[in-house]
């Protein structure tokens, strides 16, 4: 998938993706984040609503590329929502996390937020 992809080609990378027989995390996140790279986000959100409903649980990988997906389309009650689900997690330390959660905040125009969550970064995360 990865390698049609690479090349633009999602129809090739989305009927591999629908073919496999079982879909674990990395797929999902491959073919969600591949559509949001080749300029198809909306097709990424529905993938990604998709994998809530039928897919595995998310990892870190996907919540940030969930986040990334958010900024992308500039919905911050996405971003909220995958925000509240890496709380839940007990992930919020994580400091790729805490990167993609402040560049989602500040691309929705939420500045204060992402400046809160910049604060809260072990000081060697800020360089």
């Amino acid at each position: 998938m990865g390698a049609y992809m690479h090349i633009g080609d999602m129809e090739k990378a989305l009927d591999l993706f629908r073919r496999l027989p079982f879909k674990d995390v990395a797929s999902w996140n491959t073919i969600i984040y591949g559509l949001m790279r080749n300029g198809h986000e909306t097709y990424a959100l529905e993938l990604l609503s998709e994998m809530v409903e039928i897919g595995p649980a998310f990892d870190k990988v996907t919540f940030s590329v969930a986040l990334v997906l958010a900024s992308s389309l500039y919905v911050l009650e996405l971003g909220r929502q995958i925000h509240g689900r890496v709380l839940r997690f007990g992930i919020q330390n994580d400091g790729f996390l805490r990167t993609s959660l402040i560049d989602m905040y500040s691309k929705c125009g939420k500045l204060e937020k992402a400046l809160l969550i910049f604060k809260t970064l072990p000081f060697e995360n800020k360089f």
